[in-house]
């Protein structure tokens, strides 16, 4: 079972038409709709952002690639239009599917599951998965489809064949179990997710003690640092080996069929999704960070989920468009 605790963040109260989404989306499919009104509930902490607003990758490149929220934001993903020959690799948890207070409440809609086989269709397969949940978990949680998916970060990868490789896991792993439950078992709010081929610390129910929990884990896994290193992701410590990451799995799914030869476009939320996006960037790719970060590497954004969805409900329709030209 995959911990992905969440919680939500505090911000502006959603509009009319973000609660119908979501109510509809919950209810087991959801409501496209197209609007041109700001609205300060697109952005945590209120930040107006309609769709149709535009900002200038341009004019905020740095040094090192990357872009930070506080002064400019990524172009929107909005802007970007589906094509034949595109490859669309997805997160899962704060992209495709809201972030819930349990993992066991997370689920898909049908509709949301009809929209990715639809679009897989359109792309000839060339669609998959790229989760830090283990491949079973995204099975389940996906059923009854069975797209290529990478889980654990890129630990364990299920190719378009069906073939599954896997990273073995290295000894220190073993090691760092019994110190890592002691700090989980220091509040009931604080879970040890073991993920077999990795270890997660989930503080979101307990978010007063992030510095805490942060600065023991990475006292923890130090003397192990030649094999293993922390992911710090959205109130969760990752602990995995070194020799897998997101874009590593993106790189070996593009050089195989359907992938190889098309054009990248990853979606992700979260600080685990930078190598991600880093790499689909090198192709000449599209990057999309999914909400607000301090800085990332994507070249593009959407507000949240429902964005997401909304933009994605669209993709059939554009690629029926350009197929009948």
């Amino acid at each position: 079972m995959t911990h992905l605790l969440a919680t939500r963040h505090s911000r502006a109260p959603a509009s009319s038409t973000q609660q119908r989404n979501r109510q509809a989306a919950n209810a087991g499919g959801f409501r496209h709709q197209r609007t041109q009104e700001n609205s300060a509930a697109c952005w945590p902490g209120g930040l107006p952002c309609g769709k149709h607003l535009r900002y200038s990758y341009a004019s905020m490149s740095t040094s090192s690639g990357t872009t930070s929220s506080r002064n400019m934001l990524p172009d929107s993903a909005h802007a970007l239009r589906p094509a034949p020959d595109w490859a669309l690799f997805l997160d899962v948890d704060g992209t495709i599917l809201h972030l819930r207070d349990t993992p066991d409440s997370v689920s898909a809609s049908k509709a949301l599951l009809d929209l990715l086989e639809t679009i897989s269709s359109r792309l000839d397969g060339a669609v998959a998965l790229v989760s830090g949940r283990r491949i079973d978990n995204l099975d389940a949680l996906f059923s009854p489809h069975r797209l290529p998916t990478a889980g654990l970060h890129g630990l364990e990868r299920r190719d378009a064949n069906g073939t599954v490789h896997t990273i073995p896991a290295p000894e220190a792993l073993d090691e760092l179990r019994p110190p890592l439950l002691k700090l989980a078992g220091s509040s009931t709010k604080v879970i040890l997710e073991d993920k077999g081929h990795a270890l997660a610390v989930h503080y979101r129910l307990a978010p007063h003690m992030a510095g805490e929990i942060k600065d023991r884990v990475e006292e923890l896994v130090r003397p192990y640092s030649a094999d293993l290193h922390v992911m710090h992701g959205k109130m969760v410590c990752e602990i995995k080996p070194w020799r897998a990451d997101k874009g590593s799995a993106i790189r070996d799914f593009m050089t195989e069929v359907p992938f190889k030869g098309r054009i990248p476009v990853f979606v992700g939320d979260d600080t685990t999704d930078e190598d991600g996006f880093a790499y689909v960037n090198e192709l000449g790719g599209h990057s999309v960070r999914v909400g607000v970060s301090e800085s990332t590497a994507a070249r593009h954004s959407l507000p949240g989920v429902d964005e997401v969805i909304s933009w994605l409900a669209d993709w059939p329709a554009l690629l029926d468009r350009i197929r009948t030209r």
